[in-house]
């Protein structure tokens, strides 16, 4: 393994876990309020609506989450050929430890493509959240996709904007890292609530491609409709040339409807 293909996420991941706490003013500054934990807020790195609990008594918790896209957006990559696609999510928690499965279902094939298993752990302190895990990508139906595995890193504020930070580091097929910078807000409505999201994405030699790759950004409205929490959304896929995404290696801009669906 050859360490020294990702000195500049891990120092964009650290310098992360020094700027994220200060804006909150450390651990050790919150109010009293601050010692009871905080409520869940749902992460910007996600797609899905931030879905309770199935099982809300006993150790283990249950979640599950469901979004259809018009096409499978991965860093702004387009995973799809601009075809719709079913990515539903399942996981389980217990005492901060969780495992999760996530799957793409291409639409337009009828067939599975993708399917990643998580396990991490997660913790808080104060208003400052974060988790570390192991990924295992599996891509089936993919011909010349190798399955391959990865290290991840993660923190986020609960504070104005939901500022977050991830690296993904490949240590297997990919062999370098991507990470993504987030900031994101929820404006309750009469019945409803407005979502607007923004995430920056990078990568340092993942697949051997170095450079910003797109920035995403999204707006959505989240409504609970018969027992379910809804997440209609629009986002946009915003390009330009650096590093090795130039010309013909560029993403090209693009626009990105989905629909998630969780449990209330």
């Amino acid at each position: 393994m050859n360490t020294s293909r990702v000195p500049g996420f891990l120092a964009f991941f650290l310098a992360s876990l020094f700027v994220i706490p200060a804006l909150a003013g450390g651990p050790g500054s919150a109010s009293a309020a601050d010692d009871q934990p905080p409520d869940p807020v749902p992460s910007v790195e996600s797609d899905a609506s931030g879905p309770d609990s199935l099982h809300k008594d006993g150790p283990v918790r249950f979640e599950w989450d469901a979004t259809y896209a018009s096409w499978y957006s991965f860093q702004g990559f387009d995973y799809s050929n601009h075809r719709p696609v079913l990515q539903p999510e399942l996981s389980a928690t217990m005492s901060g430890f969780s495992v999760g499965v996530w799957g793409n279902l291409d639409q337009s094939q009828g067939e599975l493509n993708e399917m990643d298993a998580t396990f991490r752990w997660d913790g808080e302190s104060g208003r400052v959240s974060g988790g570390l895990g192991y990924v295992h990508l599996q891509y089936p139906n993919r011909t010349g996709w190798n399955p391959s595995q990865e290290l991840l890193g993660e923190i986020s504020l609960d504070a104005l904007l939901q500022p977050s930070a991830s690296v993904h580091w490949d240590v297997d097929q990919g062999r370098g890292a991507y990470a993504t910078l987030g900031i994101g807000g929820e404006i309750p409505l009469a019945s409803t609530s407005a979502v607007l999201a923004a995430k920056l994405y990078a990568q340092d030699r993942y697949y051997g491609v170095t450079g910003i790759s797109a920035l995403e950004t999204r707006a959505g409205v989240r409504r609970v409709w018969g027992g379910m929490t809804w997440e209609p959304a629009l986002s946009r896929v915003w390009s330009w040339n650096n590093g090795d995404f130039r010309g013909p290696n560029a993403i090209a801009p693009s626009w990105l409807f989905s629909v998630s669906v969780a449990p209330r």
